[in-house]
């Protein structure tokens, strides 16, 4: 989903339409399925292993719990990269520049403050995902005219900010 804070940060039309490709890129390639299917087995597994401890807080049962949770946050970056690259090609082909999508990472890290370290987050930290959308570039079909901005969306962003 997008919200009304995502609206407000773009600055240009080309990168609202990176945060909506991006979005849209995760709904195509099915990761919300796909994460409530994962859960659904590491939670039965972990609920498995608890009853064969009696609910005690075993150091095997932590650990367990520990690995999930670190899987969960390696999947969850997976999944970001390719809305990522995926949500740069829907640009593409849709006649905006992806380096827009780009930019609007580089808005919310001058944004964001303090920053969970990666280890910990389940998002890519920003200057990876520019990094990557830079260099899937050559492999896109670049309009010679994407568009970036248009008066449009600069009267709905006075409007929203309303």
């Amino acid at each position: 989903f997008v919200n009304t804070g995502a609206i407000e940060a773009a600055h240009t039309e080309g990168e609202l339409a990176g945060v909506l490709a991006h979005e849209i890129a995760h709904v195509a390639l099915r990761h919300g399925t796909n994460q409530a299917s994962k859960a659904y087995v590491a939670k039965t597994g972990l609920n498995i292993l608890d009853a064969l401890t009696g609910g005690r807080r075993t150091r095997l049962g932590q650990t367990a719990h520990s690995y999930a949770r670190t899987l969960f946050l390696r999947f969850n970056r997976e999944a970001e990269e390719q809305a990522d690259l995926e949500g740069a090609r829907l640009m593409a082909a849709a006649g905006y520049d992806p380096r827009d999508m780009a930019s609007f990472f580089e808005t919310l890290e001058e944004r964001g403050g303090e920053r969970t370290p990666e280890a910990q987050d389940d998002h890519p930290d920003p200057a990876s995902r520019v990094a990557l959308i830079e260099e899937t570039l050559p492999a896109l079909r670049l309009s010679r005219a994407p568009v970036h901005d248009t008066e449009e969306f600069r009267e709905y962003g006075l409007r929203i900010a309303d």
